[in-house]
């Protein structure tokens, strides 16, 4: 028998590899099944980086009367560049998909290559991350988070691989990869750096007592810092520059961070309710794998002894920051969410360089593959719904004219209906006048407040129950091209203002498309029209 079970697991290294490629191509799923994959801030992000598309082919575009370019290049730049980039030449149904798969396929692929850096070819706990790509804050469409998130992996397992084979071209690569994080996110850059420091903190120890293990890494050190400069001045600027981080702080309790690590809430996507079975799996899952190194370090050396303890180290110091930091700084925020994600996936880095029994890790294997299929088949029955209503605003934005101001009003329960208004203008320049990334001063575009005239709807202005980019701009108020409705379907919920707003559609706008379900609104003015 005991050939057979020796056969069978080296069969299974030998084609785990091939295996792993799969699963990555079966949680893509969900993104590939329909035609749009709207998430909180995505759509903003598609529908700016169109903009920016335009105004760089196209500086005197009737856009430029309404936004401008942000002087200052920091961060939250890289996902927007990538994605104006490609809607030069392709339209936002292909560019969605690209910088949604290009996370889902990069983030394992950088955890692979990471493991492979130090010398692991094949770990069957590796599995155990598919739970955590689609993700509480991958729903949040935090594309430059996420786009950070791949360049971060790949980022590590570079810096250990430059350590092992010093030369010019690994730090060059260093250099751009490590820049990138910095212009993809602050907090991706600030972590990074700290694991670097984890990373070496054997090595600086060593260095301490031992003068030739001192010169090497001092000269190995000095080359891999310096290929950080780059990186460390863009992190530097924004911190310095950014005055929101200042204004106010807030603070998570305690007692909600500890309810939120035991129903491991990043891995909760939509309808976070349904994930309740599997978080209770992956809660004992950790938990006996965690009881299952200690003992079995205990057994084989009488000691504690682990392997690779500073992926422990980095997975302890975000469970540290995630009670001592705020979830707030200023505009700046998610910031437990993103640690507390980064301390399950520090976990499962380190699990997975650990000498545990093969059957404890197949029965892992067979487990978080069952995870990943649940949760391929939730997001794709989740995001359906969604997706049908923006698939529906891309085509009625064929009743828009380029350049039109548009004033959407959603009214909306779940977080996918957040910013669905935008596929209006992710395939087309038009202006939605109300575009929460032109408001903050750490994205590409801003308004342009000097320039813009006051704009109306009907009789009404902005108010708490509607709001729109107002202008500060001497001169007559102009009436607003469009107001697009956007109801989630099945939702029955009013606005305060309902009677008001009607009034002004039916005296100053005609309705010009309205689906089945009256669920997609299109008003167009009347002074559009005579025009």
């Amino acid at each position: 028998m005991q050939p057979t079970k020796r056969n069978f697991f080296d069969w299974l290294g030998k084609v785990e590899p091939y295996f792993f490629l799969l699963v990555i191509v079966v949680n893509l799923i969900p993104v590939l099944s329909v035609d749009y994959f709207p998430t909180v801030d995505g759509p903003a992000h598609l529908y700016n980086s169109k903009l920016i598309s335009e105004l760089s082919r196209d500086g005197q575009s009737p856009i430029s009367q309404y936004l401008e370019f942000n002087q200052t290049a920091t961060s939250n730049w890289s996902g927007h560049l990538l994605l104006s980039g490609l809607l030069l030449f392709f339209s936002a149904f292909w560019v969605e998909k690209a910088i949604l798969l290009f996370y889902l396929i990069g983030f394992p692929l950088g955890i692979r290559y990471l493991l492979r850096a130090s010398g692991v070819k094949s770990s069957l706990l590796i599995y155990l991350i598919f739970p955590f790509t689609y993700s509480y804050l991958f729903y949040y469409g935090f594309y430059n988070f996420n786009v950070g998130l791949v360049l971060f992996f790949f980022g590590v397992g570079l810096w250990m691989k430059s350590e092992s084979i010093p030369s010019i071209s690994n730090y060059v690569k260093l250099a751009v990869i490590s820049t990138l994080i910095s212009l993809s996110h602050p907090f991706v850059f600030v972590l990074f750096l700290l694991t670097i420091f984890v990373m070496n903190l054997p090595n600086l120890i060593s260095a301490v007592t031992n003068r030739e293990t001192r010169i090497a890494l001092f000269k190995n050190l000095s080359f891999q810092f310096a290929s950080l400069s780059m990186g460390l001045a863009v992190t530097a600027w924004f911190v310095i520059t950014e005055d929101t981080l200042q204004t106010s702080t807030r603070f998570i309790l305690w007692k909600d961070i500890i309810v939120s690590l035991k129903y491991i809430m990043p891995i909760k996507g939509i309808e976070p309710e349904a994930y309740n079975l599997l978080s209770r799996v992956l809660l004992y899952t950790f938990s006996g794998l965690l009881l299952v190194v200690g003992l079995g370090s205990r057994i084989q050396t009488g000691d504690f002894k682990l392997i690779h303890p500073e992926w422990l180290m980095m997975s302890l110091a975000t469970l540290l920051l995630l009670f001592v930091a705020p979830d707030y700084m200023g505009t700046a925020g998610f910031i437990s969410a993103r640690l507390m994600w980064f301390f399950f996936v520090f976990l499962v880095i380190w699990l997975s360089f650990q000498r545990i029994p093969k059957w404890v890790s197949l029965a892992v294997f067979l487990m978080a593959n069952g995870m990943t299929a649940w949760t391929v088949n939730h997001n794709a029955k989740a995001i359906s719904k969604a997706s049908s209503v923006a698939a529906e605003l891309v085509e009625v934005s064929a009743l828009i004219e380029p350049n039109a101001t548009v004033l959407p009003i959603t009214i909306r329960q779940t977080k996918p209906f957040v910013h669905v208004s935008n596929y209006l203008g992710v395939d087309k320049p038009i202006i939605l006048l109300y575009n929460y990334e032109a408001a903050l001063t750490y994205f590409p575009l801003q308004w342009s407040y000097d320039k813009i005239a006051e704009q109306k709807l009907g009789t009404m202005k902005p108010s708490k129950c509607i709001s729109w980019i107002g202008g500060k701009h001497v001169g007559d108020a102009v009436q607003i091209d469009y107001v697009c409705m956007v109801i989630e379907p099945g939702l029955s919920k009013h606005l305060a203002c309902e009677n008001e707003l009607n009034r002004n559609l039916a005296e100053y706008y005609e309705l010009v498309y309205s689906n089945a379900g009256e669920t997609v609104k299109l008003y167009r003015s009347l002074t559009k029209e005579r025009d």
